[in-house]
């Protein structure tokens, strides 16, 4: 824990420097005395800009692989102070950015023992899971019919309806909670609840002995309300 604490403050301290450094080269008189407080919608910007640095292209692309995990934790703890606006105007970049970090360490942990698989995905899935949960949280805020049937938004959808059944618990409960969560936030908008209903719908249809622990993931869920 002191270890994670400690590479959360380093990390946090870097963007930073970083983004007040911005802030002096777009603002040359600006006095160095200062000490201007970046806002979280600049922080917002800089990991969205990190995440997207190619490997080895630049100086800060070495972030991202050296402080993923803490770059995704930041970015989970901004993500609710900035509008709804931005988030909506970047939403499809960091959909396509998380999901493709998640696809890469989605089966982290899998091969351990059970008693290790938590602690495995908790380094980078767990965090990019809380993340992309909290962007689509706040895009819903504004979300129009047109937008919750666009490839982006049930590409984002359906990356949590996959880890229903994770044999993480960790990852499967925030699955789940993300889940009754979204479909709350969108209660009077319709089209997210009937694209996840059509999914319990085929759950149930394809229950079979063999997986009838995914039947019992969506009997879980419509009891917690949905």
């Amino acid at each position: 824990d002191e270890d994670k604490s400690a590479a959360l403050s380093k990390t946090l301290s870097i963007l930073q420097d970083v983004i007040i450094q911005q802030i002096s080269l777009v603002h040359t008189n600006h006095s160095k005395s200062s000490n201007p407080i970046p806002t979280p919608t600049e922080h917002f910007a800089l990991i969205v800009n990190i995440l997207s640095t190619p490997p080895s292209s630049t100086a800060l692309s070495s972030l991202s692989k050296e402080f993923l995990p803490e770059l995704l934790r930041i970015l989970t703890a901004v993500l609710p102070q900035i509008s709804a606006r931005i988030a909506k105007q970047q939403f499809r970049q960091v959909v396509n950015l998380l999901i493709e970090i998640i696809n890469a360490n989605k089966d982290n942990g899998k091969l351990q023992e059970q008693s290790s698989m938590s602690k495995t995905s908790d380094i980078i899935l767990l965090p990019c899971l809380k993340a992309l949960s909290e962007i689509m949280l706040l895009v819903s805020i504004s979300i129009t019919e047109k937008d919750m049937n666009s490839t982006d938004w049930l590409k984002a959808t359906n990356c949590f309806l996959s880890f229903l059944d994770d044999d993480r618990t960790n990852v499967k409960k925030f699955a789940h909670q993300h889940i009754v969560r979204l479909m709350s936030s969108n209660s009077g908008k319709g089209l997210s609840v009937s694209f996840i209903s059509e999914f319990f719908i085929e759950v149930l249809k394809s229950c079979s002995r063999s997986k009838h622990h995914r039947s019992l993931c969506v009997l879980m869920l419509l009891e917690a309300g949905c």
